[in-house]
């Protein structure tokens, strides 16, 4: 008797578990509220027509509101109407919309004709990149934020409806709101997976074949090799957001330009991911992570220089004493007419350099040193040192039309032979018949120094045939008595 209460005890525990494992099951399972980005960043995208938009110059708005699109998404194309509803009423109140698209599948034309058939004249922000799309939490099509402008905190997440219009009747009123949300139902937008980046692998070609063309030393920040860019990684993530690299605005929509610096879609996500990762060197080893100039590769072994100069003999470094800064004049006058693509600067002391420059001026050396005697010129952080800069700034850089001031190498990057690229080595620079050339070599003062010798020569690579071709030279008109009204509209 006890043994068949047993038995039949446990038969319920059994049952009931069932039931209960049966009901687990069936519930549906609650949707996860992706966390809300306190702040929004700003950015810049183009839309779907080609205008450039970017976030933070719409700072006068009462609010801004970012839909979700993806095309063939029926929940959104369902929701047509009550958008245009809302935009009629609250545009003209100073709201503004704007819908984004992240998926990599709809590109322009299309998103075109999708706009066009939902009959909808809000512009679509196109993110391929997605970067843009998780900054602001979105996650499928038809889920839309609203904006505060005065903080750029989001106030509300979720779907078009009374919540949505609860958040900007209250941004209207100037009402401090908590954050609202609830989850969207559209349909989910297609990720590109999130993986592990390696710098030697990916991320250093980008930065070898887009950025350190100027950045190499020209602008900057200077990105040499990984710690300077792990130390502006910040800054290199904030300036690819928002539009500022690469500087070269074109519109891909348009096809490919000739040197076109831009980065594609694929290079701007995984730099962006590398960075919010930690910017992690990985397997690199320390050894061999200088960033190469891919525009410096094209070899010059096999091409004659057009012209070499030299130091006359040697110089003298000395140990002690402030002077930092010397200059050795390279040569006589230059003998003819060069167009100049590439120097090849060859040194015999480079332990204790800092910075290698060439000015090419008017006058021979003797003239600038003696004239900064005369006129006292001096530098003010080495007093005793003879400062040339003042003479070279008073007879050439005003007025001088063949001045130039050609950075030739810099800090780490300063070898026994360096070869610098002039203006990225396909315009190059011209310099004229009867100019000299002026090196100025600046020595680590942090340094303890020895005494040395200092030998340069440099080789000049480029075309003499300068006769027919043109020099470029650029000119800004500006006026700061110029006004411009408050508010006002760009023309068309």
């Amino acid at each position: 008797m006890l043994n068949c209460r047993r038995a039949a005890a446990l038969l319920i525990l059994i049952l009931f578990s069932a039931v209960t494992v049966a009901v687990l099951v069936l519930r549906p399972r609650a949707q996860v509220k992706p966390p809300l980005p306190s702040t929004i960043e700003d950015f810049t995208l183009l839309d779907h027509s080609g205008i450039s938009h970017h976030l933070y110059r719409y700072s006068e708005a009462k609010a801004i509101v970012i839909i979700g699109q993806k095309n063939n998404c029926e929940v959104l194309r369902g929701k047509v109407s009550e958008l245009r509803e809302m935009k009629n009423k609250y545009e003209s109140l100073g709201i503004k919309f704007f819908m984004i698209n992240p998926e990599r599948s709809d590109f322009r034309q299309s998103v075109i004709a999708e706009a066009g058939s939902l009959g909808l004249d809000i512009p679509i922000l196109l993110d391929p990149s997605q970067v843009m799309t998780k900054l602001l939490g979105l996650t499928r099509s038809s889920e839309l934020v609203v904006i505060n402008p005065t903080d750029w905190n989001l106030v509300y997440r979720g779907n078009a409806g009374n919540r949505m219009a609860q958040a900007l009747d209250g941004l209207l009123s100037n009402r401090k709101l908590a954050i609202d949300q609830e989850n969207g139902n559209g349909t989910p937008f297609v990720w590109v997976p999130t993986r592990e980046i390696s710098y030697n692998e990916e991320i250093k070609p980008i930065l070898e074949n887009k950025c350190v063309v100027c950045h190499f030393e020209s602008f900057a920040p200077v990105l040499r090799n990984y710690e300077q860019v792990q130390k502006h990684a910040a800054a290199i993530r904030r300036s690819l957001i928002q539009g500022l690299m690469a500087p070269f605005s074109s519109d891909p929509f348009y096809g490919p330009y000739v040197r076109d610096r831009t980065l594609n879609s694929d290079q701007l996500r995984l730099l962006i991911q590398w960075i919010d990762a930690g910017a992690k060197r990985g397997e690199l080893p320390k050894i061999g992570d200088r960033l190469i100039r891919t525009d410096m590769l094209d070899k010059l072994e096999g091409k004659a220089p057009i012209y070499s100069a030299s130091m006359a003999t040697e110089g003298p470094v000395p140990a002690q004493g402030d002077r930092d800064y010397q200059y050795f004049q390279l040569g006589g006058a230059i003998p003819r007419d060069m167009w100049v693509s590439a120097i090849n600067l060859k040194l015999k002391n480079t332990a204790q350099l800092s910075r290698a420059t060439l000015w090419v001026l008017s006058r021979p050396l003797n003239f600038y040193v003696n004239t900064a005697k005369k006129t006292v010129y001096k530098a003010k952080c080495f007093p005793s040192e003879v400062y040339v800069h003042g003479p070279i700034k008073d007879f050439d850089v005003e007025k001088n039309p063949y001045y130039r001031r050609i950075e030739v190498g810099g800090f780490d990057k300063i070898q026994p032979t360096f070869t610098e690229r002039i203006n990225n080595g396909e315009i190059g620079t011209f310099l004229p018949k009867g100019q000299y050339l002026i090196l100025e070599l600046d020595h680590l003062p942090s340094v303890e120094r020895k005494d040395s010798t200092q030998m340069a020569t440099l080789d000049f690579y480029g075309d003499v045939q300068a006769k027919g071709r043109n020099r470029i030279r650029n000119y800004s008109l500006h006026s700061a008595e110029l006004p411009i009204p408050p508010d006002v509209k760009a023309a068309g």
